[in-house]
């Protein structure tokens, strides 16, 4: 596009990159190159080691996640074990969900995602008794002293 002003400095626009001189009748051109310092061969191998590269990034963000995920777990789990009444919780319970918690911890020193994911779905599940349970307490005690017209 044209404003006005090539006309004036004697240049007519052959394309983006080149220009005639109208006055001495030159084509002029110029090239443009990134001022990053980077050959185009450069820029193909980094693209060629980014696609290399993805499986093994997606694979460890895939780990990340689920050890933080294990981690809030964890510790919500011991310190519900903690500060609840666990009278209702039978042994057996407890002892399931004390080996889901030692299963986890292993998983996550692990490199293993998938190994991680299923020891959490463990725990949740070996915990599922215990949630009800702090529930069931958290209910009794918001409605403790109060009539039913009142809630």
């Amino acid at each position: 596009m044209d404003d006005g002003g090539d006309a004036d400095r004697g240049l007519d626009r052959a394309g983006a990159d080149a220009a005639r001189d109208l006055r001495a009748n030159e084509q002029r051109t110029i090239e443009v190159q990134p001022s990053y310092g980077l050959s185009d061969t450069e820029v193909e191998r980094m693209l060629e080691e980014s696609i290399e590269f993805a499986e093994q990034d997606f694979s460890e963000r895939q780990l990340i996640e689920a050890r933080n995920e294990a981690d809030t777990i964890l510790k919500a789990t011991e310190r519900t074990l903690q500060r609840e009444d666990l009278s209702q919780l039978s042994r057996e319970e407890r002892g399931t969900i004390d080996e889901s918690v030692i299963k986890l911890r292993a998983a996550v020193a692990g490199t293993d995602y998938k190994e991680v994911r299923a020891q959490i779905d463990k725990l949740n599940e070996a915990t599922t008794h215990l949630a009800e349970l702090v529930m069931n307490g958290a209910l009794q005690t918001a409605l403790q002293g109060k009539r039913l017209d009142e809630v």
